[in-house]
């Protein structure tokens, strides 16, 4: 978790909010979510998540990496709107982290992983239930531009 508080302070506590100022919340945590991860991008070329060996390297592996960014990133922007913190995030985020490889623990000695696959959670089949957790939060988010939410509210 420590290292995923400075993330955290940054793309939840300060880019989240500021997008959210401008768009709906849902827009803004698309938005995010793919800068999120094209920052990943420096790191991805060098080999990162998904190594070097794979068809469409390294440009696939940072397409994979946004999209686990935006459904991951739905979760974490839920997290820091309904606690108005971004400590859970930054917790998830670390747990995130953290079980990142463990898929490979469990596979058979000899089997050759696909990282773009799975076994990890940034992986495509591995994210599935990340994906799924991210639409359900994404749904919940508000689709109301911050102007409408004023006119709406009576706030002119």
């Amino acid at each position: 978790m420590i290292f995923a508080v400075g993330e955290e302070t940054g793309w939840r506590g300060f880019l989240f909010p500021s997008l959210c100022e401008h768009i709906s919340q849902r827009s803004a945590v698309i938005a995010s979510g793919f800068i999120w991860g094209l920052w990943h991008a420096p790191i991805i070329y060098l080999g990162h998540n998904y190594g070097t060996d794979y068809w469409g390297y390294p440009v696939l592996g940072i397409a994979a990496m946004c999209v686990f960014c935006i459904f991951a990133g739905s979760l974490l922007c839920y997290l820091t709107l309904k606690t108005d913190s971004i400590w859970p995030a930054a917790l998830s985020h670390g747990a995130i982290n953290a079980i990142a490889g463990l898929g490979i623990y469990f596979m058979t000695v000899g089997t050759q992983a696909n990282p773009l696959l799975g076994p990890a959670p940034t992986g495509l089949v591995a994210g599935i239930p990340l994906i799924a957790l991210g639409t359900f939060c994404w749904i919940k988010l508000s689709s109301e531009k911050p102007s409408e939410k004023n006119l709406t509210a009576g706030n002119v």
